[in-house]
């Protein structure tokens, strides 16, 4: 189905046509409506329930404007409407307001037809894995799901049953990160990498483990084509059992790789930051920071624009081989201690929509990792803890 293979803001009126040349039928993912919904309570609600089943069951696309008949599509009259962007935030109004939990990544796009001054509103809903959904308006408290009918009104023991398969997908990404962490220290890497001290960062988000047929197809080149390279050092990348992967060229200097899994999970290793100076293990503490903060930043870019990923998405922070170090940079503001373990497992943070303050919400990992070496917090934010410094708070003269 077109509306699958392209990316919703190309979409343009020959592309509608398509629909009905091929025949798509309306059923599990897909529906039409002739009319856009109206304020009346039984029209938002209908709305409601429409997008909330999709929600709760496989995603898919609820388009207004185009006329069916017995389910499948006709014509394209659109509607005519005054203002296109008030008719958007109308109907993204009604659906922050009266879905629980909020559907995150939804998108609703326009298609001008630009032989009739018409719309037709393409509304891309994705399966979501923070369900189910509840319908609140006026205290309904309702949950919908979907078949190849359309909607419909779940019984008892189906919402017992998404709850529970809910519980599990979080219990399934949290066992992502020892699974790879037993790996990465046993040497079963995409790459050598040695006894290198390692920051590890996961992003991981919230699905269930993908069949064969369902997981994402990633050639050879796939990031290095689509978006640049992840950093100055990632010059390497082929193709791997796992799905791809992109690698420095120098295995004995400082050795690092970006592993993208087909699953959507990606894992990016990265050893710079930890030295020897003398008889003292010292962390970079601002450069760590940076790096890492900017991987959260160009990974999650990543996942959405050319991965087709959904949120809510783990960010997860793991050092190893760090026992003994304590930090290098700034060291008299805080009677610094030495790192006592050899593996940190910083907390999950969960990220509900791409379009989140990054810096503001990985502050308690980094708050929790230089917790480990004496620090009450991490020193370099400003006073609200929402921006990044990278510079201490304070003059260095007054550290003493």
């Amino acid at each position: 189905m077109i509306l699958d293979l392209k990316p919703l803001d190309t979409i343009r009126e020959e592309d509608l046509y398509l629909l009905i040349s091929d025949g798509i039928i309306e059923g599990k993912t897909i529906e039409y409506k002739r009319d856009s919904y109206g304020n009346t309570d039984d029209s938002k609600k209908e709305f409601l329930k429409d997008v909330s089943s999709f929600a709760n069951t496989s995603g898919g696309f609820l388009l207004i404007g185009v006329d069916a008949k017995n389910g499948i599509p006709a014509e394209i009259p659109g509607i005519e409407i005054a203002s296109i962007d008030q008719e958007k935030l109308r109907l993204e109004s009604i659906l922050i307001d009266n879905i629980r939990p909020r559907i995150q990544g939804l998108k609703i796009k326009e298609v001008n037809l630009e032989s009739r001054s018409r719309y037709v509103i393409i509304i891309s809903i994705p399966q979501s894995f923070v369900f189910p959904h509840m319908v609140t308006y006026k205290k309904s408290n309702k949950f919908y799901s979907r078949n190849s009918s359309g909607s419909y009104l779940l019984d008892v023991e189906e919402l017992r049953n998404l709850f529970g398969l809910s519980g599990s997908l979080v219990e399934q990404a949290r066992t992502f990160r020892p699974e790879r962490l037993n790996k990465i220290i046993s040497g079963e890497t995409p790459i050598p990498i040695g006894t290198f001290p390692k920051a590890i960062l996961h992003l991981v988000p919230l699905n269930p483990v993908l069949s064969s047929l369902q997981q994402l197809s990633l050639n050879p080149g796939f990031i290095g084509r689509r978006y640049p390279d992840f950093g100055p050092d990632l010059r390497n990348a082929n193709s791997n059992f796992d799905g791809y992967v992109e690698y420095n060229q120098d295995f004995q200097s400082q050795p690092s790789y970006l592993q993208v899994f087909r699953t959507g999970n990606m894992e990016y290793v990265w050893t710079r930051q930890f030295m020897i100076n003398s008889d003292k293990k010292l962390i970079a503490d601002i450069a760590l920071e940076k790096i890492f903060l900017s991987a959260v930043r160009r990974l999650l870019l990543i996942q959405e624009f050319y991965m087709n990923v959904h949120p809510p998405i783990f960010a997860i922070l793991s050092l190893v081989g760090v026992q003994g170090y304590t930090v290098m940079e700034y060291s008299a503001k805080y009677n610094n201690i030495r790192i006592d373990r050899d593996t940190l497992l910083c907390p999950e943070v969960m990220l509900e929509t791409f379009n989140c303050n990054i810096e503001k919400e990985m502050k308690i990992i980094l708050d929790v990792l230089w917790n480990s070496v004496g620090w009450p917090e991490c020193s370099h934010y400003d006073p609200s803890g929402t921006n990044w410094k990278g510079q201490p708070l304070v003059p260095q003269s007054s550290l003493y």
